[in-house]
């Protein structure tokens, strides 16, 4: 039976009601050893009580901060518990969850760029019914739950050989991404459908690959698919104009370049010299949604052209072609001689290792399995059909939310690979199956 995820409740003493029909509505997943839920009530007489809540607070994998008046009012609650965990949340250790229970001015604290709980965060004192509140709450929980516990305890990663590793050089001048244009930089068109970042002097390459506009099916038909999602459907048809998209995932080595070319803090697996799995080939990971903003902001001033994060749509169309089939491949169940999934092999496998048979009908590579793929598109459960819109502004960079993730990865069943799957994650969380490709604007 796998580990529970430890939940920490932070509140203020005037909302223990409040705090307890909470803890009511999570039994569920108490009672099937999802989760161990711990609050201060817990301190058994005798107990040095602030060293228990120190150390629960920085075990715990989910940090829920219980917002009301009063607990911006608790100079613990604000300065001592909310700090500590926004400390946790930054450096990517635990997901915090603000769970709105009475009106307050909470957008302007350092938790106000979160998203909050209940829905569109309406205070649970607003709801007409305040069980249909805590079902909102619980059920957002219930999902991060499910995402860590197959993330944080799939097996580790097997012990492989490793191609030859890169040591990372720490940046001699570090360049912020406003900084005036890299030397040499080209985006080279080398094909009617294809084309490179090049920048010499780092000695980069990226390759692209051109989706052309037109229409393709989105979403699943569980006529079609057993494996069909809510979230998924209805299946519709999209019209997208062209662009082009990664042809690989961004590689260890892309990924190193652009920590040394800037100075970007990446998470403390990419700081000891090495990349956190595989070599140079390999997928980069522990790659969060922001840094992969910051990769592509960086990559756009390099090439002078607008390099971003696809959104669902286009990543999905890239990954499957007009036809609606269920795989990059068509509608064959994956393999081993397909994708990299299911904890087959224990790790990361080079890009390209599946070429050409678990190409898409584009020719992009991997877009099943491997590494998680972030886009730029805030997470909806009920998104479709799916609305085209300019993602790539900062209003929409900006706003507050979970963000999809796309492809699956080494770890995931072959039901989480298949190219409609959706799912989701915290725009500042890195995981050892998360990374990043990119899109670029035609012109």
């Amino acid at each position: 039976m796998p580990e529970p995820i430890n939940l920490f409740f932070a509140y203020a003493r005037a909302d223990q009601a409040l705090r307890d029909e909470l803890d009511l509505h999570l039994a569920f997943l108490r009672r099937s050893n999802m989760i161990e839920g711990w609050y201060d009530g817990n301190i058994s007489a005798g107990e040095d009580w602030q060293q228990a809540i120190d150390d629960h607070l920085h075990t715990a994998d989910i940090i829920l901060l219980l917002v009301s008046p009063n607990f911006i009012a608790s100079d613990y609650c604000y300065d001592v518990e909310m700090k500590k965990a926004m400390d946790r949340h930054e450096a990517g250790e635990a997901v915090v969850i603000p769970v709105i229970l009475r009106p307050c001015r909470w957008k302007y604290a350092p938790f106000g760029q979160l998203q909050a709980l209940p829905k569109d965060a309406k205070p649970v004192s607003r709801w007409a019914d305040s069980d249909d509140a805590f079902d909102n709450v619980a059920g957002t929980i219930d999902m991060v739950v499910q995402q860590l516990h197959a993330r944080r305890n799939a097996p580790p990663p097997s012990p492989a050989p490793v191609e030859q590793t890169t040591t990372i050089d720490p940046p001699t001048q570090p360049t912020p991404i406003t900084a005036p244009a890299l030397s040499s930089p080209n985006f080279v068109q080398t094909g009617d459908n294809q084309a490179q970042i090049v920048i010499p002097r780092l000695n980069f390459e990226l390759d692209l690959i051109r989706i052309p506009a037109g229409d393709f099916l989105m979403g699943s038909d569980p006529k079609k698919d057993k494996d069909a999602q809510e979230n998924e459907q209805p299946q519709h048809r999209l019209h997208l104009p062209d662009y082009f998209i990664g042809k690989y995932p961004v590689t260890n080595a892309q990924f190193a370049a652009f920590v040394s070319a800037t100075g970007h803090k990446a998470g403390s697996e990419w700081n000891d010299g090495k990349y956190p799995m595989g070599g140079d080939n390999h997928p980069a990971n522990y790659v969060s949604w922001a840094d992969g903003v910051a990769f592509c902001r960086w990559l756009s001033q390099a090439s002078g052209r607008m390099v971003r994060l696809p959104t669902e749509a286009e990543w999905e169309k890239a990954a499957r072609g007009t036809d609606g089939r269920l795989h990059p491949w068509g509608n064959e169940p994956p393999a081993d001689a397909l994708c990299n999934f299911g904890h087959k092999v224990g790790q990361t496998t080079p890009v390209g290792k599946y070429s050409p048979n678990g190409d898409s009908p584009y020719g992009c590579v991997d877009m099943s399995g491997n590494v998680w793929e972030w886009c730029s598109t805030l997470w909806q459960e009920k998104a479709y059909p799916f609305q085209v819109q300019d993602e790539w502004t900062e209003a929409y960079l900006k706003q507050e939310g979970a963000r999809l993730v796309r492809g699956g990865s080494w770890l995931d069943d072959d039901w989480l690979v298949r190219c409609a799957f959706r799912d989701w994650s915290y725009p500042g969380f890195r995981y050892d199956d998360s990374g990043v490709r990119v899109a670029v604007s035609p012109s």
